[in-house]
């Protein structure tokens, strides 16, 4: 009876990365049922938000049993992402993976069910780019699709590469009843603006959009084929101040070209709200800039 090697070395493998992350992945109790979280920095647990509604009651449950108090230290909604910060909290912080992936790239999904058990399973991570919208004007150009069920506890599991490093932190509340992962290097990057400002900066204009196709002849020499006519500017609105009209055609923020709503909100987060951004502007079939300082959204809006 012949041995398949390379199948009990995968298998052996598999274990040793489950292994080896029990100290970091741990159970959330942060609402009727818990959820799993990933220990990201010294006290620090990144789980989902929607698993996290008791702000004032959250536990951590530690690999060792051990429950511990939790408290929000911030979180975007949008991404479905919540940070906690548990004081006493040893640190066990798994490695970022901050290289892009590929599809066909082998993931161990190590996440916590229920009872508090951990569980791993293997599964083939697909690179979604531009092409998962969240929230309000929220827009994710890179995701990453996974081909497991979403089990119970499913939520805030680490997805883990075939050497131990974080690729992203699963959820199911992006896109209902669908396993999807944030990439580890996004996560960090939301963590990271939680930490320096304790909320999610998000910006705002003030104004109204719809996207256009803009014939040749009157893009002044610009490459865009399509941008965003202004069909509204709110009074008192950075848009005003800056001298945005109705009938402008916006097709760059910052640099990076736009052709729809969602594209342009997505740039109107982290350090550029409070900052004076230069705004690529057609307007009589004439190219402009225009510099607009990006206003702050409270979470109400």
């Amino acid at each position: 009876m012949s041995t398949n090697t390379a199948l009990i070395d995968l298998s052996a493998a598999c274990e040793q990365v489950a292994r080896d992350a029990t100290a970091s992945v741990v159970q959330v109790h942060g609402r009727r049922r818990p959820a799993s979280g990933i220990v990201i920095a010294p006290e620090r647990v990144v789980t989902t938000s929607h698993s996290v509604e008791w702000e004032d009651q959250t536990r951590v449950r530690t690999a060792d049993g051990r429950l511990l108090a939790a408290q929000v230290a911030g979180r975007d909604a949008q991404l479905d992402l919540v940070l906690l910060r548990v004081p006493t909290l040893e640190g066990h912080a798994l490695t970022v993976a901050d290289s892009a992936l590929s599809t066909g790239t082998l993931g161990l999904v190590v996440g916590r069910t229920w009872s508090g058990h951990l569980r791993a399973r293997l599964t083939t991570i697909t690179a979604l780019e531009g092409s998962v919208r969240v929230g309000r004007g929220t827009r994710l150009d890179r995701a990453l699709g996974l081909d497991v069920g979403v089990y119970p506890g499913f939520s805030g599991s680490a997805v883990l590469l075939a050497d131990g490093r974080l690729a992203g932190l699963a959820t199911a509340g992006l896109v209902r009843a669908t396993a999807l992962a944030l990439p580890a290097g996004h996560v960090r990057q939301v963590i990271d603006g939680i930490e320096r400002h304790g909320s999610v900066k998000r910006g705002f204009l003030g104004i109204t959009s719809q996207p256009v196709q803009i014939p040749e002849r009157q893009r002044d020499g610009r490459s865009e084929a399509a941008g965003l006519l202004v069909t509204g500017v709110a009074a008192g609105t950075p848009a005003e101040q800056a001298g945005l009209l109705v009938g402008d055609i916006v097709v760059g923020f910052g640099g990076t070209s736009v052709d729809e709503p969602e594209s342009l909100l997505a740039l109107l987060t982290g350090d550029r709200v409070g900052h004076a951004t230069p705004v690529a502007v057609l307007r009589g079939g004439r190219g402009l800039d225009v510099s607009v300082t990006v206003g702050e959204r409270s979470d109400r809006e």
